[in-house]
Parts: structure tokens; sequence; C-alpha cells
């Protein structure tokens, strides 16, 4: 790859990118080109999405759709490309009609080229995902839905004038979180249907007499063109009679469908690839011979590839997973009953050699995804099996998630330790272990947008119970990693398919409610965050006092943020009441609430009562619960402060740095550090600075821009 300047890179989980042609495994939202104050200098402003493929055709309605796009260029215009026929090429149209554009006027969109594929990618995961291409920072993305797509819409260089391809919208609410209303800006929507307006609500309406709203329909390719982009696609010379007759037989096959034709294309690529002589021949025998199967499409062959049963076997089983990346020990879960992991290792190598499956290199082991969405749907899978791969893929992320629970967050309660009712067997619980915190989290790390699609589709195939219980067993992944969109990514499915029904019991949905106004809360979102905690609460009445305790946890934490304090501490007073119940008496649960009714009594102004509900606070808990040491050796530190009592402040801080280290949390090490800088600030200046130096460092290593700015800015004063 060619490197260009730093600020024209974008960074993704596969590699860093700098301002070439990149083309990887699963980015399916893409951004492209610098800072606004870089546009100008064509030289630095590249094409980088998905390259349009080989185009001889379709000419007339390519100029018809130019002469609409420049039509206006001052305006928003959405132009809408739709087929009658599956496969009909709409994609490859749009990228076509982008990358023209492009090469025409590389200053016409200063935003750059975005693409959306919506079959692959999950709306709100879009959102998400292009505002962290778009160099927002993880701590500046919403959780909160709503607020996500507004940030989207008012980031400079969404405003700045954009072009976005919308790949397969479901409907127009999912072309409108997508829509560029900015002058200048261009939305191509691509996909099997255009819309009617008939249906569209008012809103939407209203939004539309703000756009140049036109329509392109896209008809079969003519024989003439059918046979170009075949012979360009297989890489095929033909010259004989023969010859020329096997292509007539595929281009007729097609019926002018530029999906098949480039399906028959890639057929001849594998037969060469395998070796055959005539790769042609050997693929037309294939299909149209006497042994063929009638009725089957080129990617349905038996013989796909020239795989064999078990290769075969393993892509149909794989096939039944989420549209996601995974790795060697999900594939080897799902073939257990029927190949070692040798042969499930062998095996994926040989997709990925013969075409089937991309290859992702961005750790110590390879990733694996279906090369494209037609591809996976190639593999059809079993019937008897078909339900069985969603149940073992849940199962194995539960596994991991469980075990990773427990080490992150040791004594935090779950659902099923309550009721012992589980949506996953009992060996689940005790099929993993991690020796350390790291290695807990290392274990999860390459699957963070895997785990939120696996949920996501488990609520999709009605799996309500097993979807609930691995959000309540990741919460300490997502939190300890600053992942509020990605909990909310996970749970909001869950919840809108949930509440008010009798798909879920109370204390789970409970239990979802409490993690989401949480979530909420990081977002200073008081409004959204008290209605859930409020939620909470009311699903709570009844159940186990454990469910109960942290409904009156949540609402007091949402009290405290809006300054309520006294409301606060009569939340947190009856949890503690909860607590001191229960038999035996939950220490760690116990230890919370002093803690924070400690702590809503020193920003009421009763410092006493808070250092008695503290000290108290502190004896209670175990060794090895990091997490709770640690704030409560920041709690007491700041009570320190306010009596004065510096040294020990700092010392309390001390404390609490060492426990957020030891949980790899670096945003609340930097948090702690400008602590610390603040008691230092009258007393010794030298020391302040180190203070934020080490603060800077942390949230450097922890990605939270906003809070590197502000320190760098105090430095800098």
């Amino acid at each position: 790859m060619s490197v260009e300047t730093p600020r024209d890179s974008t960074s993704n989980n596969a590699r860093d990118v700098f301002g070439t042609l990149f083309q990887a495994r699963d980015i399916t939202v893409h951004y492209i080109n610098g800072a606004i104050s870089d546009v100008s200098d064509d030289s630095e402003r590249t094409f980088d999405l998905l390259v349009p493929p080989s185009y001889v055709d379709r000419d007339e309605p390519r100029a018809d759709a130019q002469r609409i796009i420049d039509e206006d260029p001052s305006a928003s215009t959405m132009l809408t490309v739709s087929s009658k026929i599956q496969g009909g090429g709409t994609t490859a149209f749009g990228l076509k009609l982008l990358h023209d554009g492009f090469e025409r006027d590389r200053a016409r969109f200063p935003g750059g080229h975005v693409l959306v594929d919506l079959v692959r990618e999950d709306p709100w995961m879009a959102v998400g995902r292009l505002l962290r291409l778009m160099d927002i920072p993880e701590e500046d993305i919403p959780a909160t839905l709503e607020w996500r797509i507004q940030k989207l819409h008012q980031s400079p260089r969404w405003r700045s004038g954009i072009a976005v391809m919308v790949d397969s919208p479901g409907n127009f609410t999912d072309v409108r979180l997508f829509l560029a209303t900015s002058p200048g800006s261009l939305t191509v929507v691509a996909g099997p249907q255009d819309f009617d307006l008939r249906t569209l609500g008012r809103d939407d309406r209203r939004l539309l007499r703000h756009v140049q709203w036109r329509s392109i329909q896209l008809d079969a390719l003519s024989d003439e063109d059918a046979t170009t982009m075949f012979r360009l696609r297989s890489d095929l010379a033909p010259s004989r009679p023969r010859e020329w007759a096997m292509v007539a037989d595929f281009v007729a096959a097609a019926g002018g469908n530029p999906g098949l034709i480039a399906d028959y294309a890639f057929d001849i690529h594998v037969e060469r690839q395998c070796g055959a002589p005539d790769p042609l021949a050997t693929a037309h025998r294939n299909h149209f011979g006497s042994s063929a199967v009638p009725g089957r499409r080129p990617r349905d062959r038996v013989d796909f590839a020239g795989l064999d049963d078990g290769q075969r076997a393993l892509a149909v089983r794989l096939a039944g997973l989420p549209d996601v990346d995974f790795g060697f020990d999900l594939a080897e879960a799902l073939m257990a009953d029927s190949a070692g992991p040798q042969d499930v290792r062998a095996g994926l190598g040989i997709l990925a050699e013969r075409g089937v499956l991309d290859t992702i290199v961005t750790g110590p082991e390879p990733r694996f995804r279906f090369i494209t969405r037609s591809m996976r749907s190639t593999f059809t899978p079993d019937t008897e099996k078909r339900l069985d791969t969603p149940q073992r893929t849940l199962t194995h992320y539960y596994e991991i998630g469980y075990a990773a629970h427990r080490k992150l967050m040791p004594g935090r309660w779950l659902q099923v330790e309550l009721d012992g009712r589980s949506a996953f067997p009992d060996s689940a619980r005790a099929a993993r272990s991690f020796a350390s915190i790291d290695e807990a989290r290392q274990a999860l790390t390459p699957e963070r947008q895997t785990l939120v699609k696996v949920v996501i589709d488990a609520v999709a195939a009605g799996h309500f119970a097993m979807a609930a219980e691995l959000c309540e067993v990741l919460w300490p992944f997502w939190f300890h990693s600053g992942w509020f969109t990605d909990m909310v990514d996970a749970q909001a499915p869950v919840l809108r398919a949930t509440l008010d029904t009798h798909r879920l019991e109370p204390a789970r949905l409970s239990r979802l409610c409490v993690q989401t106004a949480i979530a909420y809360r990081r977002d200073r979102n008081p409004t959204d965050a008290r209605l859930q905690a409020e939620r909470a609460l009311e699903l709570a009445q009844g159940e186990h006092p454990l469910v109960v305790l942290t409904a009156h946890d949540a609402l007091g934490d949402v009290e405290i943020d809006a300054e309520e304090y006294d409301a606060a501490i009569g939340h947190f007073a009856e949890a503690r009441r909860i607590a001191e119940g229960l038999d035996p008496v939950d220490l760690r649960a116990l230890h919370i609430m002093e803690r924070k009714e400690g702590v809503a009594h020193r920003r009421a102004g009763r410092p006493a009562e808070a250092e008695s509900l503290l000290l108290h606070a502190k004896g209670l808990l175990a060794e090895g619960d990091h997490q709770n040491h640690a704030r409560t050796g920041t709690a007491l530190g700041d009570l320190r402060r306010d009596q004065a009592r510096f040294e020990e402040a700092l010392e309390s801080y001390d404390g609490a740095i060492d426990r957020h280290r030891l949980l790899g949390d670096l945003r609340r090490v930097g948090d702690v550090y400008v602590l610390r800088a603040d008691v230092n600030q009258a007393r010794d200046a030298v020391a302040s600075r180190a203070d934020l130096e080490r603060a800077l460092e942390a949230y450097e290593a922890a990605n939270a821009e906003r809070d590197a700015a502000d320190v760098r800015e105090r430095l800098a004063g």
C-alpha cells in the first residue's frame, strides 16, 4: 500500500489505511478523504470504496443518472436505483456512479464517499461504525440511538457535502438514517425496489421536500452486453465456434441477469484455480451436461469449488452463523460432533483458498467471513441443523462471557444464581476460565462487533432468553471497555421484543433496563436514564430482593446526577436495608449502597455522615473486588480533599489508580490522576503537572480524546 499523509488515514479493525484503495472482509461502512481543511488538495483525494466491477453496459441509464446528479450541484439529491431482477446490478451501478463522478470532479463532495451495506450491517450499528470511521472518539459516540444519528447528521464532514450510497435498505426508515440533506450532497439508494410515496408518513414527506428525488430503473442486460460482461469477468478470449457456443449457453441461461453472469464467470475462475485444463468446458459440463443438477443456480452446485463432503459440510454449518466474522474456536465448537480441530482448521484454509471465505489477519490468529452475502446464501443450512447452529453459537459466546464476567467483576450477582433458571446448560458456566483479567479481555476484544450481531440475530430468531443472558454476562466487558454503544445496540432489540410481553421474566428485564440506564447516564441523558431506572424498579417489584436493590441503586445514581441528593439517599438507604436483610448478608451489595449513600451525603455537605458510611463500607470489601476498592478509594480521596487532609487524599487516590490499572480501565486511571492534580495544584505545581501528564498518557491509551483534550488545554495554560 502506498502511504500518503496520516491525516487521510482511517482506522478499522483490519489495519490502518492511508488514502489508497482498500477492500477487506466486513468493512460494510466506509469513510474516505481527509479533513475538510485538506479537501482543496486534489492530489490527496482518492476513491476508497469498493472498486466498481468492469462495467461495459447500461450507458444510457448511467448518462441519465449523471444528468440528474449534475442538475443542481447546490441541492441535496436522492437517486433511487432499482431493478425488478434479483441480482440486477444496482450495487455495481451505484458504485460506478460514485466512482465516475469522483474521477470527473474530486472536489465535488468535500465530506467524502460513504457506503452502507444494510444486508450485512444492522442500521444502528452502521451509524456507530460510521461515526468511528469519521474520527469521532468512542467516548463521544452516544449510546442513545436517536442521539447517535443526530451526531452523525450534525458532524462537520456530513454537513460539508457528502456522497452516500445506501445498499439494500429494507424500508424508507433505513434510508432516512443516512439521507444526506445538506447542500451539495448525494444519496444513492440501491435495491430491488423503489419506494412508494403514498406509504410515507408526514415527517418523511416533509423531509423529502428539501431533497431532489429522482429514480432510475435497470432492465435486463442485452445479449451483447451480457456476453461482453461474461468474457471480462471470466477472463476468457473465445476464438473457436465451440467456445463461442458455450459462452452463448451461459449468456442465455443468465437471461440478462448481471448477478448470474458474475456467478457463472466466478465458476470458471474456480475451475481454473482447481487446475482444470479447460475451465470453460469444465464449468459448462457442470451446468449443462448430463450430470448437471436441474434447477440449480451456479453457486448451488453440489460440487461447488471442488469441495469434498467435509469441506462443504463445514461451509454449510458456517452459513447458519450471523453474517459476521468468526475465529477458529467458534468453527471448532460448531463442528465438534463431526470433525476434529485440525480438520476444521484445514477446511477453513481450503474455503479461503477457493474464494468462499475471506481471511482477516488482525491478531495472533486469523478470522474468517463469507466473502460476499450471496456466497453465504449458497450454502443452505441443513434442515435438522438450522436451529442447532445459532444455539451452539450463543452457547459458545456465553461460555466465554460467563468466565470473563467472573474475572472482570467477581461478586456481581447473575439472575441464574437467584432463581436457578437459565437458557444455557449448567456445563456452559464451567466450560471456561481465565487466569487473569487481561486474558479475559483479550478473549472478547476480537469479538466486539460479532457479539452484538449474535445478540441481534438471536432476537430475530426468537431466542430471547439466551440473548438476554448473554447481555447480562457481557456487561463487565462492555462497561470496563467503555463500549456503551455496543451494550445498547445489543440490548435495545431485546427490550423492544420483550417488554410488555411474557417472553422474559420481569427480573431479567429489570437488569437490562438498569444496564441501559447506566449507558444513558454516560451520555448525560438524564431523561432516558430516569425512564429506564424507573422501569427497572417497576419490573423489580415482587422479585428477588437483589433485583429490587439493584433497581433502587440505578435510580439513586440518576438522582445524584440531578443533584437530588436527599432523594438519592432515600433509594440507597432502602437498598442498604434490603442488603442487610438478606440471609446471608450480601456484603458486596451492602458495601456499594453504603458507599453511594456516603457519596450523596458528602455532596449534600454532610461530611460526618459521609465519613462514617465510607469507612464502614471499605471494611466490607473482599480483596479481589478491584472495581469497588477503586471506587471507594476515589470517594474517600474526595472526602479527604474536602477536609483539607491532602496527604490522605493522595494516598486514597493512589490506591484507586492501582486497582483501575489491574482492571485495564485506563480512562478511570486518567480521571483519578486529574483529581490528584487538583489536590496538588495549590501545594506543588511540579507534582500537579506530573499528575496531568500521567492522566494524559492514560486517556490517550484509552482513546478518551475529549478528556485528553481537556488535559492538554490545562497543560498548555
